[in-house]
């Protein structure tokens, strides 16, 4: 009978792993677990996948019901285009603006084109792509070099402001050998500052809502910076204290500042959620500077980082977790998809023959793979038998691998559920996992500790497998386990994990990364439909 499902929405993003110009625009930790919290108190099952190269076939497995994107790209022009066009690719419906809007938002100078045509004012510009090339000149200095394709003020200084045509192209040279691309070079609007915030799509009778408006108070920074929301004002002298929000502004100059930026949203095809920068010189004439259409969303109140579109929510007496849902609720209501996935429940209980059965399989498989004889033990207590395997496990050079002493693995025997495989080769054991019953997820099983000495030969994806069949057999929702990122071989083991289905959750610098896979996830069904004799096997019961 049918039965409703929460959606599944799973973040894609970059997660930022250290700190400097080159990943400035990528989300933190913090920020990861503040988005992973408001999805789920939004009422929406979390998933993470982490936009790496590995990411579209990440995609293509998980199948979300809706991807939240916040990845910002790896590399080329048109980064932020790759994970919108891998969802379009696939069929997935996904927050925020699509292939071409991402891509036109992220070159500066085809931006001002598009919108100058709209009738949205911008600073007379030229673009180099050589440091030679003749300045147009009807430009009139002070002039502000730009990097064409970056974001987040990258490359933006007070140094970028000139004044003559010497330091011009002096600065030019420079960002031309730094950046690689091409240079914005446009007149300098020497005034107020102001970044309007929107929510919302235009539909029938439906445009987006503007979100309080956020003046840049210039005087709170030091005097060396200059009238320039750089790179070094964001970061290092960032503070909430610097901005104000709702902007002290007149009712007039409120209205010309949501007119320009509805206009622009509209002309950009801006979806879902777009931030906006103006400058408004001392005749009160508003010119457009960019637009983000993956807005900063950061906000660690205790560290003072806070980004500029969270802060308009705070003004407009909303929270981080209601600006998660509202941007969700504006993707969804764009696609025509409901909150909740309406499902035909399927019982699927496949009789599995004992997994000694498996074993023996597997035994016979390995004795091929490696040359020799090969065996496996399943033990679900320490017994004397399991503690003089994990006697000779402990003699085997399986440290660091091997984690805990045997008076500690023994402690966790008593754990609900215990199980332990061990794979021999001879008499000499060569892998072994163990896990539980995770005690914080009663649906969960938890695989503590995964270790071999034996790599690219199927060892260590034999004791996974009979550990998965295992939690299969004992109704296990999904597994649980913890991996680390330190070194390349903590991202060979989170590759492997990933070819089994498990996905990364989240990332803490005392745990390692947690990461989690679904048992009912249907790579696992066609996985179990090959290994199982039809004769074994039932089919599907509705």
């Amino acid at each position: 009978m049918p039965s409703n499902r929460k959606l599944r929405v799973a973040l894609v993003c970059n997660t930022r792993r250290r700190e400097g110009e080159f990943e400035v625009e990528y989300d933190p930790p913090d920020t990861i677990e503040k988005v992973k919290r408001g999805i789920e108190k939004a009422g929406y099952e979390y998933l993470f996948i982490e936009a790496d190269e590995d990411s579209y076939e990440k995609l293509r497995r998980l199948r979300p019901d809706l991807v939240f994107n916040r990845a910002e790209g790896i590399r080329g022009e048109s980064r932020e285009s790759h994970i919108p066009a891998f969802c379009e690719m696939l069929g997935i419906p996904y927050v925020g603006s699509g292939i071409l809007t991402t891509a036109i938002c992220l070159d500066k100078p085809t931006t001002k084109m598009i919108l100058e045509f709209h009738g949205v004012k911008t600073s007379p510009f030229q673009v180099f792509t050589g440091p030679d090339e003749p300045l147009n000149p009807r430009l009139r200095f002070p002039l502000i070099l730009k990097p064409s394709h970056e974001g987040s003020s990258m490359g933006i200084n007070i140094d970028n402001v000139v004044y003559d045509e010497e330091a011009m192209r002096k600065k030019l040279r420079e960002m031309l050998e730094t950046y690689r691309q091409p240079i914005l070079v446009e007149e300098f609007i020497d005034g107020r500052e102001f970044s309007v915030g929107l929510i919302g799509n235009y539909g029938p009778g439906e445009e987006p809502r503007v979100l309080p408006i956020l003046e840049v108070d210039f005087t709170k920074f030091p005097e060396e910076l200059g009238n320039v929301l750089g790179q070094k004002a964001k970061t290092i002298y960032d503070s909430s204290k610097n901005y104000i929000c709702p902007a002290k502004i007149p009712e007039e100059l409120r209205r010309r500042l949501e007119e320009i930026s509805k206009r622009a949203f509209r002309a950009l095809n801006c979806k879902d959620f777009a931030r906006l920068d103006f400058r408004m010189d001392r005749d009160g004439e508003i010119y457009f500077l960019e637009i983000n259409p993956l807005p900063g969303i950061d906000y660690n109140v205790e560290a003072d980082e806070l980004s500029f579109y969270p802060m308009m929510f705070y003004a407009a007496g909303m929270d981080y977790d209601e600006m998660i849902r509202q941007i969700i609720e504006a993707a969804l209501k764009r696609y025509g998809i409901k909150p909740v996935v309406e499902v035909q429940e399927e019982i699927w209980a496949p009789i599995l023959p004992p997994l000694q059965d498996y074993a023996k399989a597997i035994e016979a498989h390995l004795s091929e793979s490696l040359g020799g004889s090969c065996h496996i033990t399943i033990n679900n207590s320490i017994d004397e038998e399991a503690l003089r395997y994990i006697q000779l496990i402990e003699s085997k050079a399986f440290r660091p691998e091997l984690q805990y002493t045997i008076e500690e693995i023994a402690s966790r025997a008593r754990k609900e559920d215990f199980f332990m495989v061990t794979a021999f080769q001879g008499e000499h054991p060569t892998a072994f996992a163990f896990g539980y019953r995770d005690p914080n997820d009663g649906d969960a099983f938890y695989i503590d500790t995964v270790a071999s000495l034996i790599e690219g030969r199927g060892v260590g994806s034999a004791i996974i497998t009979l550990t998965l069949l295992h939690c299969l057999q004992k109704g296990y929702k999904h597994v649980n386990l913890h991996t680390e990122e330190v070194d390349e071989k903590g991202r060979m083991l989170r590759r492997f994990y990933e070819r089994f289905g498990f996905e990364a959750l989240q990332n803490s610098p005392v745990e390692g990364l947690l990461m989690r896979m679904r048992l009912e996830e249907p790579w696992l069904r066609a996985l179990l439909e090959k290994t199982i004799p039809p004769s074994m096997r039932e089919s599907p019961k509705h």
